[in-house]
């Protein structure tokens, strides 16, 4: 039954880290090419904008960001301008509202703590957070790319 269990890795990261399942999945596999850099999308809007000039240069150097990723980096992109309308909100509403004479619970900081939690996941997926890139190595056409010597290197290479 689908959703039981931890979610797929991407064959990228199974092949990087020389599973026998990352090589019969890449066999059917389709590859996209890289996105242009120059060119934001149109349903980016002009808050995301911001957000995207931000995460496509350093996704795309980490080699994580592709024609086939770009729509869930648009909603990434929204989904950030959503959270920063939210924490405003928080900010000059505060946890409590006044209506008809009664104080209730304001539904922000509610809603706040979801947008914050679907940020995470989509940060998680591109590999942005330090606990979801520590599990990544990236195999270019050159070889295994792992972080320079820092005094640990006992540990599993980080991805870049």
């Amino acid at each position: 039954m689908a959703g039981k269990g931890p979610p797929r890795l991407p064959t990228a990261v199974l092949l990087a880290r020389g599973s026998h399942r990352g090589k019969s999945r890449a066999k059917t596999e389709p590859t996209a090419p890289a996105i242009p850099l120059e060119m934001v999308p149109k349903a980016v809007r002009r808050k995301g904008r911001a957000y995207w000039t931000k995460f496509a240069p350093v996704l795309s150097t980490m080699g994580v960001l592709t024609t086939a990723d770009e729509q869930a980096l648009v909603q990434l992109c929204k989904m950030c301008v959503d959270l920063d309308y939210a924490e405003r909100k928080c900010d000059s509403l505060g946890w409590t509202v006044i209506e008809d004479g009664k104080v209730l619970e304001s539904p922000w900081p509610r809603i706040r703590d979801r947008l914050r939690k679907l940020a995470d996941q989509g940060f998680r997926q591109f590999g942005m957070t330090p606990a979801s890139r520590s599990m990544v190595e990236i195999q270019s056409s050159f070889g295994l790319q792992t972080a320079p010597a820092t005094g640990t290197e006992n540990k599993r290479p980080l991805g870049i």
